[in-house]
């Protein structure tokens, strides 16, 4: 998957997902557009058949971690979190090669 520019992607989501994101992490789809794109980290992988893509980067002053999946023209959310400690550390190294 080719670098993300959320400004110039239109994004989308299931609603029921996205409440469901809600209750579980606190975390509502919209704050995908405050990503810190610049500072992001991308791990594209296949899961369920699908190409995904696990995008690292910063809101404000904590990492978080989003889950997403092209769909042409637009950007697929799946999942907004806090990213873990392991997410945390394969960013630093991703920043560090």
């Amino acid at each position: 998957m080719d670098e993300i520019v959320f400004s110039a992607i239109q994004l989308e989501w299931d609603e029921e997902t996205r409440r469901t994101n809600r209750e579980w992490y606190g975390f509502d789809f919209e704050q995908v557009r405050d990503m810190e794109v610049d500072d992001a980290a991308y791990f594209p992988h296949v899961a369920e058949g699908e190409d995904r893509c696990l995008i690292l980067a910063p809101i404000g002053d904590k990492l978080f971690a989003v889950l997403v999946t092209p769909r042409p023209p637009n950007l697929k959310v799946l999942s907004l979190r806090e990213a873990n400690n392991r997410e945390m550390d394969r960013y630093e190294q991703f920043w560090e090669t």
